[in-house]
């Protein structure tokens, strides 16, 4: 049995791998060690429990106000006292985090062949998002297995010269096979009372300061230009967001704004199938509201999901007040605009995109046993 270590950091590395760690469970031929870094608290414990995901080993180095320079290095220094110990034949990473770069230079250290889940995703801006898109840049060239979730992500990584060879295209992302398993675990009736809403979330560190206080102010706009619709925004638990959007939204007489605090993914899930429409900076949200057919507007200036704004079922937006009120208002006053973004969305994959990585990681070592 070969011994694949799958690592992670946040919530969204653990809803997008659990699919994969379930797979490698029924592998015949390879057997899962699990490793948390903890960058995230609160929300990773939330997403192990939902997905009942229990970590092999964990490095605990969540702290807050962490950079990311912090989170590299003290991920590389944890990582390679743990695979010094405990040897493994492949880690499989996920996404674009600090986390998941320190991870895979670490197994580069310890050449270790890596598997990225989620490879050639590109705005092709290094600095948007920060520092994402040059993490997973550099994971990508880091990787032995690149698994690119669409035809467009295959190409962006075979410009960069990465082989052929190591370049797979999933037809879809993980996170679609997740929601298959989060959808038997919400509760109907839950959020029936929150009648016709917009989902709204915002944590990206490009968007601190400035870009979070207008993403705020177009909201209260927009509850008031709109009173019979409620404007449920949910709220990233780092400082940077939750006290600019209490500020501003936390103390107004606008009862048809309702903040939350993080919720499981279960609920989320539920929420998301909901609401009318969603305005996030989220990359994993973006593919969730084209898994339920639900318009997202994108309060980033760039998107690596560009199949979204191709299909027309997102918008990029910014976080400038006047243009996100004016594209949002479009879609609340015309049935038509509506009907146009949904009628563009797709899913995201068939929810069997884990199966894929999983039995291509098999292959590999099929492969590569019949070299030795």
């Amino acid at each position: 049995m070969k011994r694949i270590m799958v690592a992670f950091g946040t919530r969204p590395e653990v809803i997008k791998l659990s699919p994969v760690i379930r797979q490698i469970i029924k592998s015949q031929k390879l057997t899962p060690v699990i490793v948390s870094t903890d960058q995230h608290d609160d929300l990773l414990e939330s997403a192990l429990e939902t997905f009942n995901i229990k970590p092999d080993f964990r490095l605990e180095l969540f702290k807050e106000k962490q950079s990311p320079s912090e989170i590299v290095s003290n991920v590389i220094s944890k990582m390679t006292e743990l695979l010094t110990a405990n040897p493994v034949d492949m880690m499989v990473v996920q996404g674009d985090t600090s986390s998941v770069l320190g991870l895979s230079i670490a197994a580069f250290h310890h050449k270790i062949p890596v598997a990225h889940v989620e490879a050639g995703l590109r705005t092709n801006n290094m600095y948007s998002p920060f520092p994402e898109e040059m993490n997973r840049i550099l994971v990508d060239h880091i990787s032995t297995l690149c698994f690119a979730p669409t035809s467009q992500s295959v190409k962006n990584l075979l410009s960069e010269n990465i082989s052929r060879d190591g370049v797979i295209i999933t037809h879809g992302n993980t996170v679609v096979d997740a929601l298959k398993i989060a959808k038997n675990m919400a509760k109907a009736e839950r959020y029936n009372d929150l009648g016709e809403f917009v989902l709204i979330t915002a944590h990206r560190r490009e968007n601190f300061k400035e870009g979070i206080k207008n993403i705020c102010e177009a909201v209260l706009n927009l509850a008031k230009k709109y009173p019979k619709i409620n404007f449920v925004f949910f709220v990233h638990p780092n400082p940077n967001v939750q006290k600019p959007v209490y500020d501003r939204l936390g103390e107004t007489n606008t009862k048809n704004i309702i903040l939350y605090d993080p919720v499981p993914y279960s609920d989320f899930v539920e929420v998301i199938s909901k609401c009318s429409f969603i305005m996030t900076d989220s990359g994993g949200i973006q593919e969730e509201a084209m898994s339920f057919k639900k318009p997202v507007f994108i309060l980033r200036d760039e998107t690596e999901r560009t199949e979204l704004v191709e299909m027309g079922c997102g918008k990029i937006v910014g976080t400038n007040v006047g243009k996100i009120i004016k594209e949002v208002s479009n879609v609340l006053n015309s049935s038509s605009e509506f009907k146009k973004m949904t009628r563009g969305a797709t899913r995201y994959g068939d929810g069997y995109a884990s199966n894929r990585i999983v039995k291509e990681i098999e292959k590999f070592f099929e492969q590569k046993d019949g070299k030795d």
